[in-house]
C-alpha cells in the first residue's frame, strides 16, 4: 500500500513536470498563500487547531476547466500540554510542532457568465514532513514520547474554494478550505486547512 502510493507521488508529479512545458506559458501563474491548520501531533497525540500556516504556489492551466498546481506549505505551532507516567503522575512539557507539505492539485473550475466569482472543486497528492520536538523534564522513567521526532509520509487531498479575478488585472485572490489524510505509521492522521491567497497571473 505504501511503495504503491509512492509511486502514485513520484508518477503525478512526473507527470505535472512534463504537462507544465508543453503548454508553454498558458495560465501560468505564482503565488502566496497563508492561513491555519488543524492536525494531530503523532508524536504527543494532542489534536492542533489554529496551527498557522504559509506557503507559496505555482499554476498552470492546461485547459480553461483545468489548472494543475504545485505548492509548498510550513506550519508551526508552540503549545504546552500534560501527560501521565506511571508512579509519577501528570507531568507537563512544551511542545513545538512543524508540518512541510509539498502538493500537486488539480483544480476543475466552474464558469459563471459575467460574474467575476469562480468557484472551483479540486484534489491530489503530497508528501508531508512531519517533526515534534518536547522540551521533558528529567525523570527516572521510561515515558512514550520522542524528545525530537520526525516522519515523512504520503497523502491525499481534496478542496474547495473560490477565486475573484478581474479582466486586465494580473492578481487573483482565492480562499480554500482543504482536507487532508496523510498515511501516518499506526493510522491516518487528518488534516483540515482553511486559507486564502494572491496569484499573480503572468500574460
Amino acid at each position: 500500500m505504501k511503495r504503491s502510493l509512492w509511486c502514485i507521488v513520484i508518477l503525478s508529479i512526473f507527470l505535472f513536470l512534463s504537462v507544465a512545458p508543453s503548454q508553454a506559458l498558458v495560465g501560468l501563474g505564482f503565488g502566496l498563500r497563508g492561513g491555519t491548520v488543524s492536525v494531530d501531533d503523532p508524536n504527543t497525540e494532542k489534536s492542533l487547531t489554529g496551527v498557522t500556516m504559509l506557503g507559496a504556489h505555482l499554476r498552470v492551466g492546461t485547459l480553461p476547466i483545468l489548472d494543475l498546481e504545485a505548492s509548498a506549505e510550513y506550519a508551526r505551532k508552540k503549545y504546552d500540554f500534560s501527560f501521565p507516567v506511571p508512579g509519577v503522575g501528570e507531568q507537563s512539557a512544551e511542545a513545538t510542532y512543524h508540518l512541510v507539505s509539498l502538493n500537486g492539485t488539480a483544480k476543475y473550475n466552474f464558469s459563471i457568465v459575467a460574474v467575476p466569482i469562480k468557484p472551483y472543486l479540486g484534489g491530489g497528492l503530497g508528501i508531508h514532513f512531519m517533526a515534534s520536538t518536547v522540551d521533558l523534564p528529567e525523570l527516572q522513567t521510561t515515558v512514550p514520547i520522542d524528545s525530537d521526532f520526525d516522519e515523512s509520509k504520503a497523502g491525499i487531498h481534496g478542496l474547495a474554494g473560490l477565486a475573484l479575478s478581474f479582466p486586465l488585472f494580473p492578481l487573483e485572490i482565492f480562499a480554500e478550505g482543504r482536507r487532508t489524510l496523510i498515511f501516518t505509521e499506526d493510522e491516518t492522521t487528518s488534516e483540515n486547512a482553511f486559507y486564502a491567497g494572491l496569484t499573480l497571473k503572468m500574460p
